[in-house]
């Protein structure tokens, strides 16, 4: 069971304080949707990932259940559609809306074999 070790930073003191560990699947049962976009925003914030942290992610879940691969994709599919229908866009996100709006339109029209994955 993969754990998380929890810290943070103790301005006071300077120094990284370790407040204890727990394990993924305690925080994937008590999760919920709005807690995961505030986990994602965080994730995404914080760290700096992008394209090669989802690359090398993706990667790593080629070792876990196909059936949870099929949910990753789904999961991750979604996640592009329901981005997609944006209206207004910045420099900041115009190139990823209007790739996210591409994957969208092959998904609605069919183009490729999406449907399978919800």
């Amino acid at each position: 069971m993969a754990k998380i070790k929890l810290h943070h930073w103790d301005y006071d003191k300077n120094e990284t304080i370790n407040d204890g560990e727990i394990s993924t699947s305690q925080i994937a049962r008590c999760i919920n949707q709005d807690d995961l976009v505030e986990l994602v925003d965080d994730l995404l914030n914080y760290g700096g990932r992008g394209y090669n942290v989802g690359l090398n992610t993706g990667m790593a879940l080629r070792t876990h259940h196909r059936t949870l691969q099929r949910s990753a994709v789904s999961f991750c599919l979604g996640i592009l559609v329901g981005i997609s229908d944006q209206k207004y866009t910045d420099a900041r996100n115009e190139q990823a809306i209007e790739t996210a709006k591409l994957i969208a339109k092959m998904y609605k029209e069919d183009s490729l074999p999406l449907g399978q994955y919800l």
